[in-house]
């Protein structure tokens, strides 16, 4: 009797490990940590225009995103709970700053303007649905789309023009806003231990217009900033746990 019960025991123990070994196969749900940058590939900051300020004849030259602010740093929080062995429902909650640089944008009677933004500071919440290739492989390949709404916070504008000793402090020109984003990722996932993922990802997001201030009423530049929507390029590693 002492021995069947040992040997049931062992058996036991045996297949409880044999299962975790297999990195959870029935785990349906997913806790995931993503950083890294978030640079903008397409998208105008402000358009070009005529006009005046000061009673000087202004002009104003296109900048797109790129021009004004660096790649940044990006990160990510995500939950993904499997309706399938290969389909993932997800959401995530995200955030991003970029650093804008002092430029040139145009001239004022012929002396070079300049223009300093405040820097670029946003958070999201996205939600949508990961396929995976081999989900219970060492390498898993997949792919996601995703549609949320992201918090972007209000940009005032410093204008200057040096020669002349001339500074227009906090301009307003987009104020705070709530924009719709979407987009896709494709992705690689590294099992490096039975429930731990490690994996790099890359992805396209759009994001809409934000909302304009008319800080330049009066001076033939109000239409700068009436399309500001935007593709950006996030490029992140990833951590993953499943449960």
């Amino acid at each position: 009797m002492w021995k069947e019960v040992t040997m049931a025991s062992v058996l036991t123990l045996v297949v409880g490990s044999s299962a975790a070994a297999q990195g959870g196969a029935d785990a349906r749900w997913s806790v995931s940590f993503s950083a890294g940058t978030a640079p903008s590939v397409s998208g105008l900051y402000h358009e070009s225009g005529s006009g005046t300020v000061l009673n000087l004849p202004t002009q104003v030259e296109e900048r797109d995103y790129s021009d004004i602010y660096n790649s940044g740093f990006a990160m990510k929080l995500g939950l993904g709970y499997a309706v399938s062995p290969k389909a993932e429902m997800i959401g995530s909650f995200t955030w991003a700053r970029a650093d804008a640089e002092e430029l040139s944008v145009g001239n004022v009677a012929g002396f070079d303007l300049r223009s300093q933004f405040s820097n670029f500071r946003d958070w999201g919440l996205e939600g949508g649905i990961r396929w995976h290739f081999a989900p219970d492989a060492g390498v898993n390949p997949y792919i996601a789309g995703v549609v949320g709404a992201r918090w972007v916070d209000s940009m005032p504008a410093t204008l200057s023009v040096p020669a002349a000793g001339v500074v227009l402090r906090d301009v307003p020109f987009y104020d705070d806003s709530v924009v719709p984003t979407f987009g896709g990722d494709f992705g690689v996932q590294f099992k490096v231990a039975p429930a731990v993922r490690l994996g790099v990802e890359a992805g396209l997001r759009w994001t809409g217009d934000l909302s304009d201030l008319e800080g330049l009423a009066g001076t033939g530049l109000e239409n700068l900033n009436d399309s500001s929507s935007r593709w950006t390029l996030p490029i992140m590693g990833t951590l993953t746990f499943k449960f």
